[in-house]
């Protein structure tokens, strides 16, 4: 599912319609068997309004289209849009090539959030 288009902004401003490329008929089958093996938002967790995004895109790499290497589920969500902030840094045009490496440190601070958010794992301040 593509991302919605932002504000202002048409379908011919997109950078995959702009070089004329078409997805592989076969995008549909590898996007559900993607989601299917990896059904959360790897930032948040959330698993709704999944997206499955091109860690090297498309329009750049259509060779790397079908790739499951290739291929990362980030959420649209209403409150944060992880493919948005982590998949384009805050604009549709731009793409993060370091985004696995983002995942995995914010991944690391929300897991020690939780646990210092948990008083039975919170360290205690010596008396």
């Amino acid at each position: 599912m593509r991302p919605p288009v932002p504000v202002g902004t048409n379908d011919s401003e997109y950078p995959i319609y702009q070089a004329g490329l078409k997805r592989s008929g076969r995008w549909p089958a590898v996007r559900k068997k993607h989601l299917k093996q990896h059904p959360a938002c790897e930032i948040c967790g959330a698993t709704s309004n999944l997206n499955v995004h091109h860690i090297q895109p498309f329009h750049l790499n259509p060779e790397l289209e079908l790739k499951p290497d290739n291929l990362v589920t980030l959420c649209e969500g209403t409150v944060v849009n992880c493919h948005y902030f982590f998949g384009h840094l805050l604009d549709w045009s731009n793409f993060n090539a370091e985004v696995l490496s983002d995942i995995e440190r914010y991944r690391g601070r929300v897991k020690l959030r939780k646990r210092i958010s948990d008083p039975s794992k919170a360290r205690r301040a010596p008396q």
